[in-house]
Order: C-alpha cells, then structure tokens, then sequence
C-alpha cells in the first residue's frame, strides 16, 4: 500500500506535520548532516540547525557552517534542561518558534546584533532566564507574577 505524506499534512497521525519537507529513502538524497554536536537540514544551501545532539551546559553556536550563516530552526533546543548558557553568534538570522522551549535551566542568552526574528514562544518556560545580552545592551528578564 502506498501513502502520500505531505509536509504540513496533518494527515496519517499528523506524521508530517511539522516536516520541512518529505524524501522517499529510495531518493538517495539526504539533506541532514551532522556538524559537531549539532545536526542540521541543507535547504538548496540554506543551512537549518536542527537539533542540539550533544551534552554540555553552556554552549557557543559555530560561527558559521560551511562558511555561512544558518537559522536555528523550531524546536531546536526543546526540553534541554541540561542547557545553561547560549551564545549565539552573528552569522545567525533567526531563531524559530519554541526553539528553546522548556530549558528550564537555561539563565543567560547572548543574542547576535543582526538577528532578523525570533519566533513565538522561542524561550517559553525558561523558567530560570535571568539576562539577555544583545550586543551592548544587557537586559534583565523580569518573571511574570500571577495577578
């Protein structure tokens, strides 16, 4: 039996719903390649970081892949709750929906000075974030109180 699975198709389990887009494995084609502790999606030379796959608390971006820049693409980073710190580099264009979703450990984040978007819900509950460096500004997360 065959199926058709489409990226953005809530159909069969909502199995592509979140896909970029969808490869038969008889394709050949594999568009996902690891660098360092990361993985990221080749999109005709535009490179998606995917996932962080490695362990440590407080990490650095690479500054470029391949020689380019790169977006941090949704759910990146979700449920790290290892995560500390992040610096992220310029060579950054943006950062997707729910990227850092749930690190709730994560307290500092450096943000490069020419990010073009940062997507909804990007640190929602981060629960312990206390400051955001943005080039020469600095500033302090105030938690939200329940009124």
């Amino acid at each position: 039996s065959s199926r058709s699975i489409r990226a953005g198709s809530d159909a069969y389990g909502r199995v592509g719903y979140y896909a970029k887009n969808v490869y038969k494995p008889s394709s050949g084609e594999s568009k996902l390649f690891t660098f360092g502790d990361y993985l990221f999606y080749n999109d005709n030379g535009s490179y998606l970081l995917m996932e962080y796959q490695g362990n440590d608390t407080a990490i650095s971006l690479p500054d470029t892949v391949n020689g380019k820049g790169y977006a941090i693409y949704q759910y990146a980073f979700y449920y790290r709750d290892g995560l500390t710190s992040v610096t992220i580099p310029d060579s950054v264009t943006s950062i997707g929906d729910c990227a850092f979703c749930f690190c709730r450990n994560l307290t500092n984040v450096v943000l490069p000075d020419n990010l073009a978007s940062i997507g909804d819900y990007a640190f929602y509950f981060c629960d312990n974030l206390e400051t955001v460096f943005i080039s020469s500004y600095l500033y302090s997360v105030v938690p939200a109180t329940n009124v």
